[in-house]
């Protein structure tokens, strides 16, 4: 009856390991959406300083009459090489771009360290796009704007999230209200 009475109370060895399958599964679930959260928030801060970007053009040219152009490679802030990805660096506005002109001339203000570089572009009726720089891809096939009939400008935002050398990029511009996002889950 002693042995009946134990038997009853302890676990087998199938149903303990029923048990660990189970966890093992609901933790590689949770693993793949914690990543994906993570990645989508990533992306986020990206989206997000772009279009305070394109404010920031908008108000710069309701000032002075024209787009800012700092230059579409600008790459600010400078990511450091030596610091493992992904990894933030404070917003420096007197950053140069491409063109020779600092971040400063626009009033962008994060509200801290960013994962992010961003370059913005801008030219007048008639320049071509393309001869500002390179803007990259989208979906895997390269940007090409026709010569634009009004002024315009371009922001870009790159950056290796995962540290594997395959930077994803989200990019606006004057053209129309939508933000590209192209390689979302580097």
């Amino acid at each position: 009856m002693k042995n009946t009475l134990a038997r009853r109370r302890a676990f087998t060895l199938i149903e303990l390991m029923t048990v660990v399958v189970i966890v093992g599964v609901l933790a590689a679930v949770s693993l793949v959406g914690y990543r994906r959260i993570i990645t989508a928030s990533k992306i986020t801060e990206a989206v997000n300083m772009v279009q305070t970007i394109r404010i920031a053009q908008e108000e710069f040219r309701s000032e002075t009459g024209h787009f800012a152009d700092i230059g579409i490679e600008a790459r600010c802030p400078v990511l450091s090489s030596q610091a493992p990805l992904p990894h933030k660096s404070a917003w420096n506005a007197n950053c140069v771009g491409s063109a020779g002109r600092p971040w400063a001339l626009l009033p962008v203000h994060p509200d801290g360290p960013v994962m992010y570089s961003y370059g913005t572009s801008a030219g007048v009726a008639g320049e071509a796009v393309a001869a500002k720089g390179s803007v990259g891809t989208l979906n895997g096939k390269a940007i090409v704007w026709d010569t634009p009939i009004k002024d315009w400008f371009i922001v870009q935002a790159r950056g290796d999230m995962d540290g594997n050398g395959v930077e994803s990029a989200v990019i606006g511009s004057s053209f129309n209200t939508q933000v590209g996002i192209d390689k979302e889950g580097e």
